[in-house]
């Protein structure tokens, strides 16, 4: 008799413990949605390297991340990534963990949209010369 209430028993705390793990792998699995701003620092095919803005929690984990941009499939994302430059100020959608490396990788991104273009406030500026005291 003690034999069945023994077994009754660890088999009791064996299904709790079980029901336990599982818990812990559905939270993992149900990562929040981040957002952060950053300055495009290079672009390739598939990633681009960008470097956090100062203030931001990504600032805080490297100073340059390389964003994969293989899995994103938002319409307007994909429209900025086939005229992203060097310069842009973009805000970073992503669900994974920042991988620890250098620079530092971030592979899960759902959405990338442009903040401010370098290029349109490199137009902006009126070249001037200044030649005898006089500016033309």
């Amino acid at each position: 008799m003690n034999r069945i209430i023994t077994l009754f028993i660890i088999s009791l705390i064996g299904s709790f413990a079980l029901t336990g793990c599982n818990w812990n792998k559905a939270s993992k699995v149900s990562n929040k949605e981040k957002y952060f701003e950053a300055t495009v620092l290079s672009v390739t095919l598939n990633s681009l390297l960008v470097e956090p803005a100062e203030g931001t929690t990504e600032r805080n984990s490297a100073d340059k991340i390389e964003i994969s941009t293989s899995n994103i499939d938002d319409e307007d994302s994909l429209l900025y990534l086939s005229k992203a430059a060097i310069g842009d100020k973009i805000r970073i959608g992503y669900m994974d963990d920042i991988k620890e490396s250098y620079p530092a990788k971030i592979n899960e991104v759902f959405h990338i949209s442009l903040i401010e273009s370098e290029q349109s406030t490199q137009w902006a500026r009126i070249p001037m010369v200044l030649i005898d005291g006089k500016l033309y």
